[in-house]
Parts: C-alpha cells; structure tokens; sequence
C-alpha cells in the first residue's frame, strides 16, 4: 500500500505542472564520499563510518518556465561503501536505495548555473557481510537530502554539472535503529 501512495504521489506532483513546463531525464555517478552511521538498540550502541564508495542516481523531472526556471524530479537513488570498523566483520557494506522527490531552484549567472535543492522520499537500507554472503534488510523509511551545484549549458545534452549532497537515512532493522548521514559528490547529465 505504501507503494501504491507514493507512485500517486509523485505522478500528483507532475500532474499540477503547467502543460508548457519542459520534461528532462537525468543521470549521476560520483562518490559516495563518507557515511556516518549510528547503529542502536537490543543493548547496541555503535558508531560506524565508510570508506567512500559509489553513487548513482536516474531521474526524470519538469522545468517550469517561468523567472525561477523551477525544477521538480521524481528520483532513483543508489549508494554503496564498505563499512570500515565493523566490530564482527571486516566484510561489512552498505547499500541505501529508494526513491527522492526533489525540488530545485537554479541561481543563473553568466556562463554557469548555480543551483539548490531539497528532497525528501524513502530510501530502504542493506548491511551486507561478502564473506558470509548474508545481507539483512530494513523497512522502507522516510529519507531528505539537501543539494547544491553547479551546471553548463552544453550543445548535445541540456546541462552537465557537479553538485554535492547531503543525505540523512533513518533505517529500522528488526530490533535495531540505524540512522545514516551520507555525503555524495556527483557529476551529472541532463537531457
């Protein structure tokens, strides 16, 4: 069912979008630069980090014609890294996935473009033991991210630019809460 309520949810917001608005797909990778990670509950109390690992992302949103030039994207989300001080396992890595709702607001200035952004959606988290090959999976749960960059206009595609993030998981494994703060670089497409 929560599925069902967040599909709805993001084709309601491009549905409120203007018909002159203009559609773009987008396309990041880069790092996943650091993660911390505060893992609690059942009598543990943990403090964890990552070495950096890797981001990626797809997306699909409106830019809304007007003085603000406005973005909005329903976005996929990816990140992996190995977990550096693990106390059990020195195999340990992490996957976050899920999908973002973000809203940008472009700054324009001569030659590039300056941009920040906010996102919220729900992001499912994976701790993954290689040497034992078992994974243990969380719910879904409520993610935001805060975005700025910068992009250039480029002839073939729309804009290619770098921005960096901040991205805050809230996570429950059986028994246990694991909250994560992840800091991306990214460079990215849009066309």
């Amino acid at each position: 069912m929560k599925k069902i309520l967040t599909a709805a949810s993001v084709l309601s917001v491009f549905a409120i979008l203007p018909a002159s608005a203009e559609f773009y797909g987008a396309i990041g990778a880069g790092s996943n630069l650091s993660s911390d990670i505060n893992v609690s509950g059942q009598g543990v109390d943990l403090d964890l980090s990552t070495d950096p690992g890797v981001a990626a992302s797809l997306a699909v949103g409106y830019q809304i014609p007007s003085w603000w030039h406005i973005r909005a994207e329903a976005e996929y989300l990816f990140i992996g890294a190995n977990i550096k001080n693990h106390p059990v396992s020195d195999a340990m890595q992490l996957r976050t996935q899920g999908g973002m709702l973000n809203a940008y607001i472009p700054i324009p200035i001569p030659v590039v473009q300056l941009y920040a952004g906010a996102g919220i959606g729900y992001m499912m988290a994976t701790g993954y033991d290689k040497n034992a090959d078992i994974g243990n999976t969380s719910d879904f749960k409520v993610a935001y991210q805060a975005i700025v960059g910068v992009e250039i206009e480029m002839p073939v595609i729309k804009a290619l630019g770098i921005e960096a993030r901040y991205l805050r998981v809230e996570a429950d494994f059986p028994g246990v809460n694991v909250n994560g703060d992840h800091w991306l670089l990214m460079l990215r497409a849009r066309f």
